[in-house]
């Protein structure tokens, strides 16, 4: 789970800017916390704000950080650090995620001179008790390097010696992603190690970010033999007002999916099924989503999803159904996941009418409180920003002060009393965070057009 994630110097953020997955002093909604040995977790977050307040580089500053753990600093662009200070583009830019795994704390980060595209320092340390212990610490400016590993196997301590000689010259990588690259055998029975394995993996399959330009889920999880869940996937549709009573796959033309995939890729699923790397190939495309295999005679197969409505015979495809719908097949694989997972999704509401977002926010916190699950959204979703559905430590405001740098602050600093309307008092512009329009003659307007 997610404690707290901490940036500075990246797009709009210039100061160490903080979001917080700690309860406050709110004691109503105990139900939508993760109570831990040490502390209370949020599982839920919606950060407001106007457009071009900051929201969405809060959500690239997660995404690109975590693509710098798991990949390496190249796709990073080299003008996102905070230009309202023309000097930063010389300083480092820093990230630091807190997080829980196996009810321990850690705290890793990393800082980078986004310009140059280098790494200059690295920590990793263990803050389950009161007293941080290291596990490493890199700081390639002044070239200190140290470690806290006590390993009981010799050759586990040599090994660990060289890996970390090795990455102090190395600017270029994390030493938590060297550490994990290509080393299976590394962590195969061997408990040593495993700390750096866990991380890694935290971030690879638990921290799962998502931008509104983009699809959540490849609807792998309509493929599903189990009847019953596929039945509630069903349910879930039809609860949200679709129409949908049944999905499956029929079968179509390759014409359908040469025109919305590219031919180098319908190449490439060929090749695979050829020479055996794969018996079923699943993508989803601009328009629809197949199910890839080989007929008798070697030729491609093509499988699509199609939907029934209530009191229609006919199949709907995917392209046929409303943004909306699409959207909602999106986030319902969120309610669906059953394992330990923080979802970050960017303008949760985009095609979504104000009921709906409110109600599969309403849902997502009746079904997480069975579960070990948080989401962190991002919204102008002023419907729900009621206290009757969230508590005052969820909702978080993003602005931008004259000279570009955002801030975010929760409403739990406000402390508004719990009868308070806080949407009216958010249009208000009482909390900030919201549009500031400026003066205009409207005749002068009329004559631009």
């Amino acid at each position: 789970m997610l404690l707290r994630f901490n940036v500075k110097n990246f797009l709009s953020f210039d100061d160490n800017t903080e979001l917080s997955m700690f309860s406050g002093k709110v004691r109503q909604k105990e139900n939508h916390l993760i109570k831990t040995n040490k502390a209370n977790l949020l599982k839920f977050a919606a950060v407001y704000g106007a457009n071009a307040s900051g929201k969405s580089n809060l959500i690239k500053a997660m995404f690109y950080s975590r693509d710098i753990i798991l990949k390496s600093i190249k796709d990073i662009p080299r003008e996102s650090f905070f230009k309202g200070n023309p000097q930063n583009k010389y300083k480092n830019t820093s990230f630091e995620y807190e997080i829980l795994i196996d009810n321990k704390y850690y705290a890793y980060g990393f800082n980078v001179i986004i310009s140059k595209k280098e790494i200059t320092g690295e920590w990793l340390y263990d803050i389950s008790n009161n007293k941080e212990k290291l596990i490493f610490e890199r700081n390639l400016e002044n070239n200190e390097f140290k470690h806290g590993m006590k390993f009981k196997d010799i050759n586990n301590k040599t090994r660990f010696d060289v890996y970390f000689e090795d990455s102090k010259l190395n600017n270029k990588t994390l030493f938590l992603n060297e550490i994990n690259r290509s080393k299976n055998i590394l962590y195969q029975n061997n408990n040593e190690f495993m700390i750096f394995r866990k991380i890694y993996k935290w971030f690879y399959d638990t921290l799962d970010i998502n931008f509104a330009s983009a699809p959540i889920t490849n609807f792998q999880y309509m493929l599903s033999d189990d009847m019953n869940f596929n039945e509630n996937i069903v349910k879930t549709l039809n609860l949200f007002g679709t129409g949908i009573t049944n999905f499956n796959l029929i079968e179509s033309d390759i014409d359908e999916v040469r025109r919305d995939l590219p031919r180098i890729l319908l190449e490439d699923v060929k090749e695979k099924l050829l020479n055996g790397l794969a018996t079923t190939i699943n993508i989803r495309g601009n328009e629809q989503f197949y199910e890839i295999t080989l007929d008798e005679n070697k030729n491609l197969k093509i499988k699509v999803l199609a939907f029934k409505h209530e009191n229609q015979e006919m199949d709907f495809y995917l392209s046929e159904e409303s943004d909306g719908t699409r959207r909602l097949m999106d986030l319902i694989e969120i309610l669906l996941n059953s394992e330990d997972k923080v979802f970050v999704i960017d303008e949760i509401d985009r095609s979504l009418h104000p009921n709906l977002t409110y109600k599969f926010i309403e849902l997502f916190l009746e079904i997480a409180e069975q579960k070990n699950v948080q989401l962190i959204v991002t919204t102008h979703e002023d419907a729900i920003l009621d206290l009757e559905l969230l508590r005052r430590d969820e909702v978080w405001f993003a602005e931008k002060d004259n000279k570009g740098k955002t801030e975010l602050y929760s409403l739990e600093d406000f402390g508004p009393r719990f009868d308070k309307k806080i949407l009216k008092a958010y249009l208000e512009g009482r909390y900030g965070a919201i549009p500031h329009f400026k003066k205009f003659n409207i005749e002068e307007f009329k004559n631009l057009y």
